[in-house]
This record gives C-alpha cells, structure tokens and sequence, in this order.
C-alpha cells in the first residue's frame, strides 16, 4: 500500500486455529475471526504493534479466550483510533496517487 508502514502481508493457519479453539473451547469461527482480527490490525498498525493487553495480546492467554467467549476482546480504544487514522491516511495517498497521471 502506497505511503502505508503496516505488515505486507498476513498469514493464517486454520487447521492450526480450528485445533486451538478445540484445546481452549473457543468456537472455531470466533477464534479464526479474532486472529483475522489480530493479524489485519499488524497490516495496518504495523509487524510490531504488539500490546500488554487486548486483541493485540502477543500470546493470548486463558483470560484471553474467555474474554473472546463473552466477545469482549477487542482493539483497545488507541489502537481504535490509531487503525481509523492510518485507513484513513491511506485514502487519501490512494486517492492523489490515482489523480496522479
């Protein structure tokens, strides 16, 4: 992405997230779609936006899984934030560089 400084690229092993989801009892949707989540936010935030708590969690734990089975794990507010300002940024570098013949 033209202008952009998050991760190139993002990769996901179902079989691996299925298998873990069975280990901690965690629907395998919902988990597959919180590490969707997880790894769309590296895209944008970048290979090192790892967090101490939240959906950026390096290494998601037991408090973890179970705030996922409550669907209360999530982006924490600056992170929020940070993931509207950069998709927005990068609009608008789309956008000039489109304009630009």
């Amino acid at each position: 992405m033209p202008g952009g400084e998050g991760a190139a690229y993002a990769t996901l092993f179902a079989d691996e997230v299925f298998e873990i989801a069975r280990l901690v009892g965690v629907p395998r949707g919902r988990l597959l779609g919180y590490t969707a989540a997880h790894e769309i936010g590296h895209l944008i935030l970048g290979p090192g936006a790892h967090a101490q708590v939240g959906l950026m969690k390096a290494v998601w734990d037991r408090g973890d899984f179970n705030a996922m089975n409550c669907r209360w794990l999530a982006f924490r507010p600056a992170e929020a934030e940070r993931l509207r300002q950069e998709i927005t940024r990068r609009g608008t570098v789309l956008a000039a560089a489109r304009k630009t013949p």
